[in-house]
């Protein structure tokens, strides 16, 4: 379950989605969240969300 804002704009993904909204393989999501490149936010021992502030910053600093 994704919080909502007002806008009904999730304020958070998880992994596997950020990569679908990057136009990256679920591969490399992983493997950039992991070096740090990807923001990530600990929900449990597995989980891993990605904000979507985090998410726009990113697409931002690839299109430059």
């Amino acid at each position: 379950m994704h919080k909502q804002t007002d806008s009904s704009k999730p304020l958070a993904v998880g992994l596997q989605e950020a990569a679908r909204l990057l136009g990256i393989s679920k591969s490399l999501a992983y493997k950039l969240a992991a070096t740090g490149e990807i923001p990530t936010i600990a929900m449990g021992e597995r989980r891993k969300i990605v904000p979507m502030a985090a998410i726009e910053k990113l697409v931002a600093k690839w299109e430059d």
